[in-house]
């Protein structure tokens, strides 16, 4: 197994965060413009999907962006300059729009693009992550590859269509056709390649999610509540803040939507600090990883050795991040005892096996006292619970 790659934070997270991308805090932007014409005319779907705003229509991820054309059943062309020139064209009874007028100039995720025809519409459409949908037993369909994760669909696949009943699809080509033309959600269990040419299976929406937000090596494997509300522990956390993502960038999240995309493309790495919680309509600031964990501490029912804090604590000083320069803090001094939440008791002998009992999602607390070595001067600490491991790990910044 490789080497995790922990801040101070997201050990804490591994245990304590579930953050939300269910589709009631999600918000969708305006009202659908267009109606779908008769029956037996052939239109773009996607042309029903549109919501206006002031730099163009919105599709998800992709804007287009003004000015652009559009054509009509009578192949009429009609240039669309502003919103209002949009909603000044659905006044007209008489017309029935069918499609853009190709190339057409758009922003994808905000980068400019230029679109040759329907079909690389469809498929720029097909890998925005959806702002809706999301929930315990279901995931809106949307073309998972290299271009918005480190994994990618393995077809075929099944799809749910909205009445319950289930398509497969074979190829990338037609499933974007297929995500265009409707609302569909992930049928489960589901292949994904991740981009080191291993097959993993998502076997329900939850798996599917916490497999896309660890891209980046965040750490929180299977801790991702996909329905839930934005909290770390008992707090919730209040937009703007700042997170720090994969390349080392720093960059605020404003809403919602703009977490879950950073999250399902598994770009987040760490949150930034200062950062603001709130509790029982109280708020209060956390200044860094340690008040974070302090504050944790205080909160019903996690922070506790029986939550396992102090398994993760201990684990966190081997890592470099948490020494000075590239050394870690302490070596543990094997071997140590760990127990589950049913009692069940395990001897550890080395870091690997240490790693592994902590890497799958198996809360297990420490059995003390436990020892440990500092790098820096070779001298040995005994912790007799938590606050020893905090304090120590502490010193060593």
């Amino acid at each position: 197994m490789s080497s995790l790659k922990f801040s101070f934070l997201s050990i804490i997270a591994i245990a304590m965060l579930l953050v939300s991308c269910d589709s009631d805090n999600a918000d969708t932007g305006g009202t659908v413009l267009i109606d779908p014409p008769a029956e037996t005319v052939e239109t773009n779907p996607l042309l029903e999907r549109t919501t206006t705003s002031t730099g163009g229509l919105e599709l998800e991820c992709v804007t287009v962006l003004y000015t652009f054309d559009l054509v009509d059943d009578a192949n009429n062309t009609h240039a669309i300059t502003s919103e209002q020139d949009f909603i000044d064209l659905l006044d007209d009874a008489n017309l029935v729009i069918v499609d853009f007028v190709y190339p057409l100039d758009v922003e994808v995720d905000g980068v400019a693009q230029t679109l040759a025809d329907i079909e690389a519409l469809a498929t720029a459409f097909a890998q925005c992550i959806p702002s809706t949908g999301f929930g315990t037993d279901q995931f809106p369909a949307y073309n998972v590859s290299d271009d918005n994760s480190c994994y990618e669909l393995v077809f075929p696949l099944s799809v749910t269509e909205q009445d319950g009943s289930t398509t497969v699809i074979n190829d990338g080509a037609a499933f974007d056709v297929a995500v265009a033309d409707r609302l569909l959600f992930f049928a489960f269990p589901l292949q994904l390649e991740h981009e080191d040419g291993s097959i993993v299976s998502a076997n329900d929406p939850e798996e599917m999610f916490n497999l896309l937000i660890n891209c980046s090596d965040w750490g929180i494997d299977s801790t991702i509540n996909i329905s839930g509300v934005e909290f770390i522990a008992c707090y919730t956390i209040e937009f703007p803040f700042d997170v720090v993502l994969a390349d080392g960038t720093t960059v605020t999240v404003n809403d919602h939507q703009e977490l879950c995309d950073l999250m399902l493309r598994g770009e987040i790495a760490n949150y930034a600090f200062p950062m603001t919680l709130s509790l029982n309509d109280s708020t209060f600031t956390v200044a860094d990883e340690m008040a974070l964990a302090l504050a944790i501490e205080d909160c019903p029912g996690f922070g506790g050795p029986n939550e396992g804090l102090d398994a993760l604590l201990l684990f966190a000083g081997t890592q470099p991040v948490f020494g000075n320069g590239n050394t870690a803090c302490w070596t543990v001094n094997y071997p140590i005892d760990v127990t589950d939440f049913d009692g069940n008791t395990t001897t550890i002998g080395d870091l690997t096996s240490f790693e592994d009992a902590i890497s799958f999602g198996t809360a297990v607390h420490l059995v003390y006292p436990v020892s440990y070595t500092f790098i820096a001067d070779g001298t040995t600490s005994t912790a007799a619970g938590v606050e020893d491991l905090l304090a120590d790990i502490d010193n060593c910044q």
